[in-house]
């Protein structure tokens, strides 16, 4: 047979055997190394397979299956790997619904030993089965994702668009455009457009109870998470945003479940609840922790004492002489004796505690009245300490020069309108008012005396406000912790409040950077309330009564 003999053309030795037109075709001229290869018209060799299967009485899953792999651009020996792996799967377990329950371990090793990870990952992608996230958290995805995505292109766009917006980085936004959105789709088995807060909360607890999610693949599924169900808040699909993976506040319920006397218990409780109708959570839950600490010093001076009918006075002068020289407790627990104002304030709550039950008329109070208002310890009142002109002045050039926006801004806004800095968060992108004649000013939201109020812009200030408007973006607006109403908070960035702690710090910066050194010789650590004390002081020098001062600065009286 010569090499350059054109196909189908018969040669001396005679025509070309029928039977086998379509796989190969003789060495023609011009092909590289005379290699046989397919001829014109050739099909794909699989395609009866799924004829020859229905005519077999295959399932009908199987007979699905082998159609789409006919379609695959893969060699017949792919194929005919592929259609084995489903056949194996299915003769071991006619019903795929039922072998989804079983064990991960258990499943594990039928797929490795049939090799039908390609048919399942058909499956989950068709929704023919719904995919258990514990399997897909131990098993490599493989071709699963990339599915999925071809199916969804629309959803992964939409993410990423997001993402851009938001500055993601180019593999954080491939991470969760792709392979966290599809986790989370398929697992809920449904769309993006689909998604509710309720599927993102199921995630998390699935992740926390998956055997196979270990700590770094929690943390990494959590951050995924997170992230995209901000995007989809963003896109308004979702109703709330999301809040960090960590362990929920423990009701009232479980907090006095550290009360080990149980009328007390049970009295402690019945209070915690009828307060929290009127005071802020924040607020109960201080005062369940004084009541706490009260509770732990009877049940080790006083085991006897099981009621409040007990109590007398000598337990209450007992447990004051403890209590200012008791150590820290909990979390930040240290072998130090706890701060003036938190000794002082468990022996608020507790007379707080005593005295309501006493005026309500419970019968659970003590028989007479053991606390008095002089027995709360009294603390040292030093005057506001506002820093010096000099080291004002270095402290303000190199806040200036922060690398980092929100430092450098919200620093500049806390020295030019001497708010407080638990105040600067609330602030709302409406929070500047132009007059035609007075200039600007700051609408400072409710403060610690629950009061709003507005302080005048300099030019500065007003720069540097503008500055950071334009930096934002538009940007949807977040629930307000207080009202029951969204906010377009002004200090957002990729959807989220910014946290305080970037100002501490960037204080800290800002006075290494300018050699700021204190009377000890040590760097200087000024905290963002000295810049209020700072603003004041230069006010006071200026003129301002003290009247006058109290009332833009929203503060108390002197005593």
């Amino acid at each position: 047979m010569r090499r350059d003999r054109l196909a189908g053309v018969a040669g001396a030795d005679g025509a070309r055997q029928p039977g086998d037109h379509g796989r190969v075709r003789a060495l023609v001229a011009g092909d590289a190394g005379g290699r046989v290869r397919a001829g014109q018209g050739s099909g794909p060799v699989s395609a009866p397979a799924a004829v020859t299967l229905r005519r077999q009485g295959a399932p009908d899953l199987l007979v699905a299956y082998a159609a789409v792999v006919a379609e695959l651009p893969a060699g017949p020996d792919a194929r005919r790997i592929r259609r084995t792996g489903a056949r194996r799967l299915l003769a071991l377990h006619p019903q795929p619904e039922r072998w989804m329950i079983r064990p991960t371990p258990a499943r594990l090793a039928d797929i490795k030993r049939t090799g039908a990870w390609p048919f399942l990952t058909w499956c989950f992608a068709e929704g023919h089965l719904a995919p258990d996230l514990d399997l897909l958290v131990a098993k490599d995805p493989g071709d699963l994702y990339r599915q999925w995505r071809i199916r969804n292109p629309g959803d992964v766009q939409r993410i990423a668009e997001v993402a851009q917006r938001f500055g993601w980085s180019a593999n954080w936004t491939r991470d969760v455009s792709r392979g966290g959105l599809a986790l989370i789709c398929l697992t809920a088995g449904k769309t993006l457009r689909q998604l509710s807060d309720e599927d993102f909360a199921g995630f998390a607890r699935a992740l926390a109870q998956a055997p196979s999610a270990g700590h770094h693949s929690w943390v990494h599924n959590s951050a995924r998470a997170f992230s995209l169900h901000q995007a989809c808040y963003e896109l308004r699909i979702c109703q709330h945003p999301p809040r960090m993976a960590r362990p929920g506040q423990a009701s009232l319920d479980q907090r006095v479940q550290a009360i080990s006397q149980p009328e007390i218990r049970t009295a402690a409780l019945r209070y915690l609840t009828t307060v929290a109708a009127t005071l802020r959570l924040s607020t109960v839950g201080l005062r369940a922790d004084s009541l706490i600490v009260f509770t732990e010093y009877l049940a080790a001076a006083h085991p006897e004492v099981r009621s409040l009918t007990q109590l007398t006075r000598a337990h209450i002068e007992g447990f004051l002489d403890w209590n200012h020289k008791r150590p820290w407790r909990g979390r930040v627990a240290r072998d130090q004796p706890v701060a003036q104002s938190v000794s002082k304030r468990t022996v608020i709550d507790l007379r707080c505690f005593l005295d309501d039950l006493a005026l309500w008329g419970w019968a659970e109070r003590p028989p007479a009245r053991l606390l008095f208002p002089a027995d709360i310890p009294r603390l040292d009142k030093p005057l506001p300490r506002a820093l010096p002109p000099d080291t004002d002045r270095d402290l303000m050039t190199a806040i200036g020069a922060l690398a980092d926006p929100f430092a450098r801004i919200g620093l500049t806004l806390l020295r030019g309108t001497g708010i407080r800095l638990g105040e600067l968060p609330g602030l709302e992108l409406d929070c500047v008012w132009d007059t035609g004649s007075h200039g600007s000013w700051l609408k400072v939201p409710l403060g610690k005396l629950g009061t709003e109020r507005t302080v005048p812009l300099d030019e500065t200030t007003l720069a540097a406000l503008d500055e950071w408007i334009a930096r934002r973006g538009p940007q949807r607006a977040l629930p307000h912790p207080r009202l029951s109403r969204p906010a377009d908070f002004l200090f957002t960035d990729r959807g989220r409040r910014l946290p305080a702690f970037r100002l501490r710090h960037g204080l800290d910066d800002a006075a290494t950077a300018a050699g700021l050194r204190g009377r000890d010789g040590q760097v200087l650590h000024p905290t963002p309330h000295q810049l209020r004390h700072t603003y004041a002081t230069s006010l006071i020098n200026a003129g301002m009564s003290l009247q006058a001062l109290m009332a833009l600065l929203n503060t108390c009286p002197p005593r």
